[in-house]
């Protein structure tokens, strides 16, 4: 690792040169140098570390106390610090001093994912009217294959894994795409003691209503992230605007840009993984020195699908198809038809984070709710009026109400450096009921109805764990394993309270309803989905202009479904059994990019 050991140093003597030439100005004090101002702006340095550093009586004295700073904060080491002897070229790392300690700030965790801090890897930010502007991001190129067809690009929905009897089982794919490029921008500035901060993010991982895959492949730029903030020197901040859901995990503090997202290819993430980006309202606050932290988060509600049979026609209403002048998508067919469920109230979420020495851990709550409009006569006839008013004997709105079904679950994140930082450890884990929408697989429903034609939360458990190996400097290698779990739910409605699903036509391959139409329609519910994902991201190039990188990754999937019925018919005999589907995926991706300097 003496290579790691020499960048440190020059990264140490590169301060060593910055910080005299702005001692020399009469003007300036150490203490509001642009350097300390920057580094107490990424959290590296506290409002006491700069008050003492203003107590310096010299330019010398400023950069020992700097470097004791740093060496205390595990920035540097105390070899690096007393090393007298250093390259030629220090002097041209000045520029780049800070990217050591800032590499652990919230700004840079999703675009160097590794963690590695490499002082290359720093985005150039620039000034523009007393506020700091950062550009970053990345141009991206990956391909897919997969030995059974999802029809899907490198975001693989895993709730959609096809089972070896259907058309797509029998079919592999292979699919190249641009659209994980990446791009993002923050801004931020101070006002009094107050730090001001707005960043937003954008990639092409989306699909509008024209959007093909045809001559143009002319996907449509989506929103990732996009919000501001107003952090204040007695540790409270506010956020407000669309950003990772508070239930992520994050590797520092608890604050946005401090997520931990897994290395990996796949836009779909990790089986297991819990995650949601979305509009919301967190107000955080930091005790003990930044080593406490608690957050609570108001976040965009959204139904995700009902298990099952919908509600029987004309007893319920809980979604419509979006309305194009109040620019939601309206999509009349498929399983979009209904992509915008009327909500009761917000998600709430809360977070508790310790820092304690070694690692970062934290637990998490949920509370959302699931809102429906019932209409107890929608079935009145002569046999059976209805039961709130005999008088009514056709179907009828009389009586009509809401209902609200409140959901929720718990969870926990944990993340560690082994190994002099070389090896980083995460884990994560939720479980609930109607948290469907809050996980890598993105498929699994959070309600069901019942006989009452009422919405029922769906038990739900996910999690995962990762490790990744700083092999060197130039290679990372991961590792992810998990799995997401749906409890099983008989009741659909159905008065005997038979199995979740008929499984008929999960049994053998049917013929294509078109040349473009998988025929068969497969009603087997997912039990569980597991993931086991390995791969490698291979740094080729880091220096002043950026970094190029090339990564390839290989998945194995299993789906399980919960058990439903199959009847056949031999000489006038039905038989009716068991049956649950299985499906097993293989996947391989690779991916290059190129990041912005």
């Amino acid at each position: 690792m003496k290579s790691l050991k020499y960048v440190f140093l020059a990264m140490v003597v590169a301060a060593l040169l910055v910080i005299p030439a702005a001692a020399q100005q009469s003007d300036q004090k150490a203490a509001t140098s642009p350097l300390v101002q920057l580094l107490k702006s990424r959290g590296v340095l506290t409002a006491e570390d700069v008050r003492q550093l203003g107590e310096a009586t010299s330019a010398e004295d400023a950069n020992e106390r700097l470097a004791r700073l740093l060496v205390q904060k595990g920035v540097i080491s105390t070899e690096d610090y007393s090393q007298t002897v250093v390259a030629d070229d220090a002097s041209a790392n000045a520029g780049r001093f800070v990217n050591a300690a800032v590499h652990t700030s919230p700004m840079y965790a999703y675009s160097d994912a590794d963690g590695s801090g490499s002082p290359d890897q720093e985005p150039v930010s620039f000034k523009f009217k007393g506020i700091t502007l950062t550009p970053g991001g990345f141009f991206s190129g990956q391909t897919t294959w997969r030995q059974r067809a999802i029809s899907s690009g490198s975001a693989t929905p895993f709730n959609s894994i096809p089972f070896s009897t259907s058309n797509l089982g029998n079919i592999g794919e292979f699919n190249t795409d641009a659209r994980q490029s990446l791009f993002n921008f923050l801004a931020e500035g101070h006002l009094g003691g107050t730090r001001i901060r707005g960043y937003f993010e954008s990639d092409f991982n989306s699909a509008g209503v024209t959007s093909n895959n045809n001559a143009t492949n002319g996907y449509t730029l989506r929103i990732r992230q996009a919000w501001g903030q107003a952090a204040f020197d007695n540790g409270w901040t506010i956020t407000v605007g669309q950003m990772w859901s508070l239930v992520t995990a994050e590797r520092q503090g608890i604050e946005p840009l401090a997520e931990i997202i897994p290395y990996v290819i796949d836009s779909g993430y990790v089986a297991g993984f819990p995650y949601a980006r979305q509009e919301g309202f967190r107000v955080s606050k930091s005790f003990l020195d930044k080593k406490l932290f608690f957050a609570l988060s108001v976040e965009n509600p959204e139904l995700n699908s009902v298990a099952g049979p919908a509600c029987t026609a004309g007893s319920c209403l809980y979604g419509a198809v979006g309305n194009t002048t109040g620019l939601f998508n309206t999509v009349t067919t498929g399983v979009e038809a209904q992509n915008y469920s009327f909500n009761a109230s917000p998600d709430f979420i809360f977070k508790l984070a310790l820092e304690p020495g070694f690692g970062h851990w934290e637990v998490f709550g949920l509370v959302n709710t699931f809102h429906e409009r019932f209409y107890p006569c929608f079935d009145a006839s002569d046999e059976a009026p209805c039961a709130i008013n005999a008088l009514i004997v056709t179907p009828s709105s009389f009586g009509a109400n809401n209902r609200t079904t409140t959901g929720g679950g718990v969870g926990a994140n944990g993340y560690f450096s082994l190994f002099n930082k070389h090896l980083d450890v995460n884990a994560s884990f939720m479980g609930g009921n109607g948290i469907g929408r809050y996980g890598g697989t993105t498929g699994f429903s959070d309600v069901v109805f019942n006989a009452d034609q009422e919405l029922v939360a769906l038990r739900n458990y996910r999690g995962y764990g990762g490790l990744i190996w700083h092999v060197t400097p130039k290679l990372d290698i991961y590792g992810y394993a998990g799995g997401e779990y749906l409890q099983r739910s008989h009741n659909y409605g159905q008065d005997d309270g038979a199995p979740i699903a008929l499984n008929a036509e999960c049994f053998t391959e049917a013929l294509p309803a078109s040349d473009v139409s998988p025929g068969g329609t497969c009603n087997a519910v997912t039990r569980d989905i597991i993931e086991g994902v390995g791969g490698f991201w291979y740094k080729f190039f880091t220096g002043s202009i950026g970094r190029m990188q090339a990564g390839v990754q290989y998945s194995y999937i299993t789906r399980a479904t919960w058990a439903g019925t199959t009847t056949t018919t031999t000489d006038d005999t039905t038989t009716t059994s068991s049956f649950a589907p299985h499906a097993v995926e293989n996947m391989i991706m690779t991916s290059f990019r190129y990041y912005l300097p």
